[in-house]
């Protein structure tokens, strides 16, 4: 299977980066281990998957979700 990439704005990236960024941090900080967290994230998976078609786990249903946002989104180029 051949690679994909997406081209995107330096904003878009800037955005995507920078989120990423404040999660590590939040992880780091032992956000991951606060009573709610595991809960927030099974109702934020739920909520984005009302009809049940993103997956079982809140990790597929986030997967899922994104592919189907880039679908959305972004063109797809094939470089080979």
């Amino acid at each position: 299977m051949s690679k994909k990439y997406i081209i995107i704005s330096e904003e878009k990236l800037k955005e995507l980066l920078a989120t990423q960024i404040k999660y590590d941090a939040l992880i780091q900080g032992g956000v991951d281990n606060w009573d709610w967290y595991s809960e927030s994230i099974q109702n934020f998976a739920e909520d984005l998957n009302k009809e049940g078609l993103l997956g079982e786990s809140a990790d597929e249903v986030f997967d899922t979700y994104a592919e189907k946002e880039i679908e959305k989104y972004y063109i797809r180029v094939s470089i080979s």
